[in-house]
């Protein structure tokens, strides 16, 4: 080969390489720019029209951006207005002020799909109740009823996942009553059923406000290996448990007329393979200026407690093992309705350590100590 014919072989290989140099870096600008300003407006548009045809009401966003080369979206102004026919249709059932994704590269390596980092702000759920067992979701969770079970595991990787200044509302049109829970913050480093993440720990938190009491739970679970296990702290303070009243299964005539709920609790659950699973649940809680007013009875009348604490509490919620509790109480009085003079008032009652035995329906009470009981009984002229 002559030199003048090795240098245009070079020289053509050169043209071929500066060509697919150029294709390549061209590709690379093209998908850069359709990411982000084609893609966005295209995914918009096809969001609000199919998530509005198959939930039968409004969707809106107002703008979505998308980092193509580091695989990010953030979705801002999500809105699911009220179905048109209900009564709440003036009002959003879902709305969210941010949503932002980073998606990892290693989903193309692994096969499935890893994201690195979720992040939820200001997520607003609002539930109807319209009628004795209709819901403003009614018709959304008869429609997911009705779809064919999904086939096989879809495995995954969430990580850093994070709820910020979320709120629920219960608007309850049948009781005329409104439930909030307000300031939610939900945090947890990951959840996968990856092989690699298997037997992992997952930390969660969360806390809000019930009806502006405060609310905190801290778990630890390991919920895709062999052995499942999960514990959940329950920490609750100043609960007002009048605003549930109306929804407890008390009988016609009696009510609650004050009462506060506070508690540390530890809620535990491990399920080896092939065996059924254990839930015990330990700790202390304490019922507080409890009030109640029997009208159901021929001679109303009202009792009030000033503290009921329960502690220590260990109690073997589905299996054979024994469950232990300890009770005290404190200024409990009886009266009927219109007099001064209580039927009975107990300044203080304790009840040690006592077993119960759930499956033999068994009850083993401790020393039971009355301090200062005191009567009174009045017989009628007839």
């Amino acid at each position: 080969m002559s030199a003048a014919s090795f240098l245009k072989r070079i020289a053509a290989q050169k043209r071929r390489l500066g060509i697919g140099a150029g294709i390549l870096v061209g590709l690379v600008a093209l998908y850069g720019l359709l990411g982000y300003f084609w893609l966005p407006g295209f995914i918009r548009t096809k969001v609000e029209s199919e998530l509005s045809a198959s939930l039968h009401r409004p969707v809106t966003v107002r703008s979505i951006e998308i980092q193509p080369y580091t695989l990010e979206f953030t979705v801002r102004g999500f809105r699911v207005g009220g179905k048109p026919s209900d009564s709440d249709a003036g009002n959003d059932l879902l709305s969210f002020e941010e949503l932002y994704v980073n998606v990892s590269g290693a989903s193309l390596t692994k096969g499935a799909p890893v994201i690195s980092a979720v992040t939820l702000r200001g997520p607003v759920v609002r539930l109807v109740r319209e009628g004795e067992n209709r819901f403003n979701i009614t018709d959304l969770i008869e429609d997911f009823m009705k779809q064919p079970p999904s086939e096989g595991t879809t495995m995954f990787s969430v990580s850093n996942i994070l709820v910020e200044d979320g709120s629920f509302t219960l608007i309850d049109q049948l009781k005329d009553s409104r439930q909030e829970i307000s300031g939610i913050r939900l945090g947890v480093p990951f959840v996968a059923n990856l092989k690699s993440d298997e037997q992992s720990w997952v930390e969660p938190h969360f806390s809000a406000n019930v009806n502006g009491a405060p609310l905190r739970l801290n778990g630890k679970l390991r919920p895709f290996s062999t052995n499942r296990e999960a514990t959940l702290e329950l920490k609750l303070n100043d609960v007002d448990l009048t605003r549930v009243d109306e929804y407890s299964p008390v009988p016609v005539g009696i009510r609650l007329s004050s009462g506060y709920l506070d508690s540390n609790l530890v809620l535990t659950f491990s399920q080896a393979d092939s065996e059924a699973p254990k839930i015990t649940l330990t700790g202390e809680a304490a019922l507080r200026k409890l009030g109640i007013e029997n009208h159901g009875t021929e001679i109303p009348y009202a009792a009030k407690i000033a503290e009921i604490q329960i502690k220590p509490v260990e109690l073997n919620l589905n299996s054979a093992n024994r469950s232990h509790v300890a009770l005290a109480l404190s200024d409990a009085v009886i009266s009927h309705e219109g007099e001064e003079q209580p039927v009975l008032s107990l300044p203080s009652l304790k009840v040690s350590q006592s077993s119960i035995d759930l499956a033999h329906q068994s009850v083993t009470l401790g020393d039971i100590t009355l301090d200062r009981i005191h009567a009174f009984l009045r017989r009628e002229s007839d």
